[in-house]
């Protein structure tokens, strides 16, 4: 799950502008539909805004079908921050897997003390 937040950051910044190209988008959402084998697994659904200089990403997965009826399981990361001229800076990120039991991370991001 967190490769997918990673991959679609790394699109975002690709999406940057330079130099006299258009402005990036304030927003963009994707859905996935997750399957093993040919059986659906999950659906994942992603979203990025940003608003006067921050942005906030969130990715947001749901087991579906017969994965859901073994394992009822939801996560979600939330990536937020400042995006200026040379991309996203993070300030906090959050992770939420919600299954028997409910686990969450989270990391907040010091750039001024480089932690």
């Amino acid at each position: 799950m967190f490769k997918i937040i990673y991959l679609l950051n790394i699109l975002l910044l690709a999406c940057m502008p330079a130099a006299g190209m258009a402005a990036a988008p304030r927003s963009i959402s994707a859905s996935y539909n997750v399957s093993l084998n040919g059986v659906p697994i999950a659906v994942i659904h992603e979203r990025f805004e940003a608003v006067d200089g921050a942005y906030r990403i969130v990715s947001e997965s749901n087991t579906v079908g017969l994965a859901a009826l073994l394992r009822r399981q939801t996560a979600t990361l939330t990536s937020s921050g400042l995006l200026d001229k040379s991309g996203l800076r993070p300030e906090r990120f959050e992770g939420v897997n919600k299954g028997k039991e409910t686990r969450r991370a989270v990391a907040v991001f010091d750039w001024t003390a480089r932690r």
